[in-house]
């Protein structure tokens, strides 16, 4: 019984006179009420308290992060790429090794790179085929899952099917991404100056089929993303006057270039882009200092972790961040991380979709 009015005493304020509402946090940062009770509490109503509040604390569990986690890294000595589950339980080794982990938009199939091409698992089925010969430093999925668009040689953009016929995007560029209803594709191409030697990057589209190309006005463009309806694309470019990268700002543009908007005007230290969440109500972006999250008009700034940005859950209320021996995840508007896994090194991760 003195358990039970402790429990009591820490769920309930009481007021002389009567009852009151009281409100507590629940696991994911949210106010709850709990129900009232009088200053003197028969055994009855105790329990009707402890029950509601049993009742309160397991709505944590509908809140709490859905899924796996797919990371490339050394567990245990052994090298590979493993899926767990988000509550650091089911470790699955998936492949040997690869890098640049990227699974496709229905979470059948994983992509990676390993002896400088595209390779593809689809578990259970633990067999890597090669899909694309490569070389390939940078890819992207497209929406549908049939091809890749990818960074060869001489960065030259291409687009390769799982079949393994390729052909040419463009004649330059990095770093391409498609957008997710498929009508384009997003990169970063370098731009020579006139009269001083050097060149700049700049955020550039094309069409699936080289057609279209159109380049954005902002120099030193880096880490382009879209957003979920493929309306608009966030990038990082340095701020102002500052081309020695200490200091960014994070932008959003339509994709004609037009309606250009500042969503972070002074981010510290050089930000790595940005990645929307999957309502697009947000934006995530790491920099020196950790994972920071942005609501997309540049409201509600606040950094969530020491920690690199990995990626969004799919419901967008977590985020995946990653350090050099460990996974972990937490809400996307601020609080307390959960360790997914330590491992003897962490490289390249990603949230499995579905």
């Amino acid at each position: 019984m003195q358990e039970l009015d402790r429990l009591v005493g820490a769920l309930v304020r009481r007021k002389a006179g009567g009852a009151e509402t009281d409100a507590s946090h629940g696991c994911d940062g949210t106010r709850r009420e709990l129900p009232s009770a009088p200053v003197l509490l028969t055994h009855f109503v105790r329990r009707c308290v402890v029950v509601a509040a049993a009742a309160a604390l397991a709505g944590c569990g509908a809140t709490a992060p859905q899924g796996t986690i797919t990371f490339s890294g050394v567990v245990e000595g052994t090298p590979g790429i493993y899926d767990v589950d988000v509550n650091g339980t089911h470790l699955r080794r998936l492949a040997v090794a690869g890098s640049q982990l990227a699974w496709s938009p229905d979470g059948s199939s994983l992509a990676f790179v390993r002896d400088g091409g595209i390779w593809t698992v689809s578990p259970p089925d633990a067999t890597a085929r090669r899909v694309v010969r490569g070389p390939v430093y940078e890819y992207s999925w497209s929406p549908d899952g049939s091809r890749f668009a990818y960074r060869g040689d001489d960065f030259r953009l291409l687009v390769a099917t799982r079949g393994g016929a390729v052909r040419r995007l463009t004649g330059d560029g990095r770093d391409p991404v498609w957008s997710p209803d498929g009508t384009l594709v997003a990169f970063l191409t370098s731009v020579a100056h006139i009269n001083d030697q050097g060149e700049d990057e700049y955020v550039a589209v094309v069409r699936p089929d080289g057609t279209g190309r159109q380049r954005m006005q902002v120099a030193l463009a880096t880490g382009v993303a879209w957003s979920p309806d493929s309306r608009r694309l966030t990038f990082a470019a340095p701020a102002e006057g500052l081309r020695d990268g200490s200091a960014a700002r994070l932008y959003t543009t339509r994709v004609d270039g037009t309606d250009l908007r500042v969503v972070v005007p002074q981010a510290r230290f050089d930000p790595q882009g940005g990645d929307w969440s999957p309502d697009g109500a947000r934006i995530a972006y790491a920099d020196a200092t950790g994972t920071w999250v942005v609501d997309s008009d540049g409201g509600h700034l606040h950094r969530v972790s020491a920690l690199a940005f990995a990626a969004w859950s799919r419901d967008g209320k977590w985020v995946a961040v990653q350090g050099a021996r460990v996974v972990e995840v937490v809400p996307a508007s601020g609080g307390t991380a959960r360790r997914v896994i330590d491992a003897d090194s962490i490289d390249s991760v990603t949230w499995r979709p579905g």
